[in-house]
């Protein structure tokens, strides 16, 4: 079965992948993990204000196969699953407009009579967030926390069934599903990326042995993809600003 996909699901350079699934065995077997991580065993950032608690950075990540017989020498099961729900909360100093900025630049531009355009105004109050326009005048004055949310579930499913030594028919299925909120560009929660996706992966193989030197395999598979790509906050509308669109 060969998947194939973009690494964090769309952001950053992609890879494909091959998966060997075995089954076949008359004895019942499988295994169970999980992995955690916790910001208690993390260090502050070094940018972090004085007094900052640290940010929380939780993975968790776990699953199971299990595989067997239903009808023994024949008929064989395989089922894998696994989840993961992670978050991470940023830690990033960055320099924003502020209300503070704003009120320096108005008393600059009343020096020559002059005054902010009410458009720019607007557009400021409408798509910057509340808690980002307190900070003072002056370069750093904003530290971002944001948190960045995923999770992933997957699924496979393996039926095998052995009508002789030289005559068998498999088929799998591989199911993925999860979403994402996280930065692609700005450190505002309103404009981190959502990227939900799902895929549903089929194949059915069928496999003869006609003689020692012939072999003959007959393979069908369909595969859906779909993800979709948008911004946290959908709410805005830059015709509220005074923009005429």
């Amino acid at each position: 079965m060969q998947s194939g996909g973009e690494a964090d699901q769309g952001r950053n350079a992609g890879a494909n992948s091959n998966m060997v699934l075995k089954s076949g065995t008359n004895q019942i077997h499988g295994d169970v993990f999980y992995f955690d991580r916790n910001e208690f065993f993390a260090s502050i950032s070094p940018v972090a204000p004085v007094g900052s608690r640290k940010p929380v950075i939780r993975n968790h990540q776990g699953g199971f196969t299990l595989g067997g017989p239903i009808w023994k020498g024949h008929t064989f099961l395989f089922l894998a699953g696994e989840f993961q729900v992670a978050k991470a909360n940023l830690a990033v100093s960055d320099t924003v407009l502020s209300d503070a900025w704003i009120s320096a630049a108005t008393s600059f531009l009343g020096k020559y009579n002059l005054s902010p355009n009410p458009v720019s105004k607007n557009l400021y109050n409408l798509l910057y967030p509340a808690n980002s326009k307190s900070g003072p005048a002056q370069s750093g004055n904003y530290f971002a926390t944001a948190p960045s949310n995923y999770n992933s579930y997957n699924a496979v499913i393996k039926l095998d069934h052995h009508f002789s030594e030289k005559y068998s028919l498999s088929m799998r299925y591989l199911g993925t599903t999860g979403t994402q909120t996280a930065p692609t560009g700005s450190y505002y929660a309103q404009y981190f990326q959502t990227a939900p996706m799902h895929i549903h992966n089929f194949s059915v193989v069928q496999t003869s042995i006609l003689n020692s030197h012939l072999l003959n395999v007959v393979t069908l598979g369909t595969n859906y993809f779909l993800q979709t790509f948008n911004d946290a906050d959908q709410s805005f509308f830059p015709a509220n600003a005074g923009l005429n669109l």
